[in-house]
């Protein structure tokens, strides 16, 4: 599956092409309004519908932490590494009247508008269904009417976190195949000023209004979502696609289902150089989760008050939208490898500098005030954790901008969302593994947290070398003169080769499984000699796995959980870095006559 480059600008000043499609300025301001409209509703359900609904499960259904991570935190994390692999696949080789992104997106929009309205309506459903909810439950009385009304968030939440993980896949291929990519990264830019502007929006006016008026919140986002996204799709046009990979005809439902699923792996990891940019992707957004994940604390523990954390993040929001248009143009003139090189670059030295200044004990002889933040004079401390954590925000805020438009330059144009949803399939997999692994480290050093800029230095540091390698793939593959993303493996490109691949994929997930085991049974191993005996550990493996708990009967903290948990986190590690090995491959053997014939 060859993809050529496609012109991106005409010969005429006044014209801009991608594909089969061909915009004057005016039809790209049009394509540029309907889409950042579009935009708008997106990012205004990103930004309001997660923080209000934590409100909802915490605050008025009393959700225990074990129901809440599993609904609002672990099943749109399942959704995302399931079900956007399958849409993105079917996507690529859709061809119809509308397109291959637009049905998808007309597809979607109801069940997200829906689950918006009924999220929306949940007490006035719950009220509906108390008549059928039961009178106990466990022993204990059961409040029917909040019964009622959490059986109904439960059920729109799932429909909307499935249009909207189906939608997410689809959207950003959209732009790859509407937008020219030579504007591409200040086309980002705007959606980012859009995203940053919605943030703002619902945090100063509405946030402080989260329950008091979260019915009618809901009823306006669902309406607003709707004709964003129709208006969006009803009059944004897609060009013209060359027809996909034939399916052999011959195959049973079983073999082309089980086929497409060796198809998108095989297709986007067999490849080195995808699977660097998928690495490096990943180790760029988790060099920034330090910080971004722990600063509250951190902030809390130095005696920066609630209120000027808040006005240290306006100021961080303000700066990004005033720089990400210029940014978006650097993109555009030196290729967002080279701006998220230098980006990650100046993070690192920032955070090395974070390390050297920010709370050491020769501060504390000194006092600095910051007008218009800190209420008086406050110690060196204070200053130097505000004025860092402030260019953290901008300088982050910078690398996001700057490749936006990257995976949109790299990847193949003809399975872009397949690409698209590979690379956060293993973002949501390698930040739920990895991140975890900073909580665990800060524990280990008794919460110093000022150790988060050594780590964040490592690892944007990591990430930047992992960029200069991409930028080496990138001028070996033609670079800034003609650059065309090299073929993928496809049923058909493997035949015409004559070659057998092998790949390290379940090699890769048996050897994590083993040493997830091992290192479990290590940490874990005496306790659960302790508590169950060699003969009823190994006897009663099943029994076991489900009835035992721990001393307080909760069976998440038991240590028989953890090691569980330690062969599925190396499992999945070790299936991560078997697709990254390099695949062999070997001739396949033919009789003389095909060989004379090829």
């Amino acid at each position: 599956m060859s993809d050529k480059p496609l012109p991106d600008l005409t010969q005429s000043k006044n014209k801009w092409s991608v594909g089969t499609l061909t915009y004057t300025a005016a039809g790209l301001a049009v394509l540029f309004a309907l889409l950042l409209w579009g935009d708008f509703a997106w990012s205004m359900k990103d930004r309001v519908v997660f923080p209000m609904t934590v409100k909802l499960a915490k605050n008025r259904f009393e959700l225990n932490d074990t129901l809440y991570s599993i609904l609002i935190i672990s099943f749109p994390n399942f959704t995302n590494i399931f079900l956007m692999p399958i849409v993105s696949y079917l996507s690529d080789r859709h061809r119809g009247r509308l397109g291959r992104r637009i049905p998808f997106l007309l597809f979607t929009t109801p069940f997200i508008v829906v689950g918006l309205l009924g999220i929306g309506m949940n007490a006035e459903i719950g009220r509906l269904l108390e008549p059928i909810m039961p009178a106990t439950w466990g022993g204990e009385p059961v409040n029917a009417a909040r019964a009622g009304a959490l059986v109904a968030f439960c059920i729109f939440w799932v429909l909307f976190d499935f249009g909207n993980t189906l939608a997410s896949a689809i959207f950003n291929a959209l732009v790859n195949d509407v937008v020219p990519q030579r504007i591409i990264g200040r086309f980002f830019s705007l959606f980012r000023i859009i995203s940053l502007l919605a943030g703002i929006l619902y945090n100063y006016y509405l946030f402080e209004h989260a329950l008091d008026w979260f019915k009618w919140i809901f009823l306006v986002l669902g309406a607003l979502y709707a004709a964003g996204l129709y208006s969006m799709c009803f009059f944004v046009k897609e060009g013209k696609y060359p027809p996909p990979e034939a399916i052999p005809a011959d195959k049973s439902r079983f073999q082309r289902v089980f086929g497409a699923l060796i198809d998108y792996f095989r297709q986007c990891f067999s490849v080195p150089y995808y699977r660097w940019i998928i690495v490096a992707l990943l180790l760029a957004n988790i060099s920034f989760h330090p910080i971004n994940d722990f600063s509250i604390q951190y902030a809390s523990a130095i005696g920066v008050p609630d209120s000027t954390y808040g006005q240290l993040l306006a100021i961080t929001y303000c700066f990004s939208i005033v720089l990400s248009y210029p940014l978006g143009a650097l993109a555009d003139r030196f290729h967002p490898i080279r701006t998220s090189f230098v980006s990650l670059a100046a993070y690192a030295v920032l955070m090395l500098v974070g390390w050297l200044v920010v709370n050491n004990p020769w501060q504390a002889e000194f006092t600095y005030h910051i007008p218009g933040l800190m209420s008086g004079s406050k110690t060196l401390v204070l200053s130097s954790f505000a004025i860092v954590f402030i260019i953290h925000g901008v300088v982050s805020g910078c690398f996001f901008t700057l490749s936006s438009s990257l995976p949109l330059r790299l990847f193949p144009g003809s399975i872009f969302a397949q690409f698209a949803s590979a690379n956060a399939m293993i973002l949501a997999l390698g930040t739920t593994v990895i991140v975890p692994a900073f909580g665990f480290f800060l524990d280990v050093q008794e919460s110093n947290y000022h150790l988060l800029f050594l780590l964040g230095a490592v690892l944007s540091l990591i990430s930047a070398v992992a960029f200069v390698k991409i930028h080496f793939y990138y001028k070996r593959f033609g670079g800034d003169e003609g650059y065309v993303a090299p073929d993928v493996l496809t049923r058909e490109n493997i035949a015409k080769a004559g070659d057998k691949y092998r790949t390290f994929i379940i090699p890769g997930a048996v050897a994590g499984i083993i040493a997830g085991c091992l290192v479990g049974y290590w940490f874990e191993g005496p306790t659960l000699r302790a508590e169950y005996g060699y003969g009823a550990f190994f006897g009663h493996f099943v029994d076991i796995m489900f009835r035992q708990t721990d001393a307080n009967g909760d069976w998440l903290t038991s240590p028989l959980f953890a090691w569980l948990l330690s062969c599925v986190t190396f499992g999945l590690v070790g299936l991560f870095l078997g697709a990254l090995i390099p695949n062999k491959r070997r001739p396949v053997k033919r009789n003389p006559d095909e060989a004379e014939a090829a």
